[in-house]
């Protein structure tokens, strides 16, 4: 079975700053074209383009792409620009568990890396998954916000031990 979800990612509280102040610039400049002329214009062309690149940069979505056993997590920028954050192999899953039950807490601990996809923006419950990834072959813990179609389909695809979220 295979399932594809997106996620709006919450933009970071310094985002806000820099957003401001490119806006401050930007009107900053515009009120000095009449006194230094074709400077001035080039310089408000620049403070443009930097805060069309800021706004686009922090307006992001993470896309959780589950095909047979193998999550595929990409962050997409600005609508745009897709970069490829890591494929993870559920076939082998240690446990797959809401973050804050007691399975995961029992395995909070461990010595494994850590990759955060979260949003941050969404009601959803926390996931946490102790699973294979793909590059390095080692076990890893994620942190996503599946929806219902992606849990399903993680259901079908791990043992039965490892799947530890309870029917709500």
């Amino acid at each position: 079975m295979n399932a594809e979800q997106l996620i709006k990612v919450k933009a970071p509280a310094i985002s806000w700053l820099y957003r401001i102040v490119l806006i401050i610039a930007c009107v900053l400049a515009t009120t000095t074209v009449p006194t230094t002329g074709v400077m001035g214009i080039i310089i408000l062309i620049a403070f443009l383009i930097v805060t069309v690149l800021v706004f686009e940069y922090y307006n992001a979505e993470i896309e959780y792409s589950f095909y047979e056993d193998v999550l595929s997590v990409d962050r997409i920028m600005g609508k745009t620009t897709r970069r490829h954050m890591g494929s993870y192999a559920f076939s082998r899953a240690k446990l797959v568990a809401y973050a804050d039950s007691e399975e995961a807490m029992r395995l909070q601990h461990s010595n494994v890396h850590t990759y955060d996809y979260l949003g941050r923006l969404s009601d959803r419950e926390v996931v946490v998954c102790y699973v294979y990834d793909d590059a390095t072959n080692e076990e890893v813990r994620l942190y996503i916000e599946p929806d219902e179609k992606i849990l399903e389909t993680i259901k079908e695809t791990v043992a039965e031990s490892a799947y530890k979220i309870s029917e709500k």
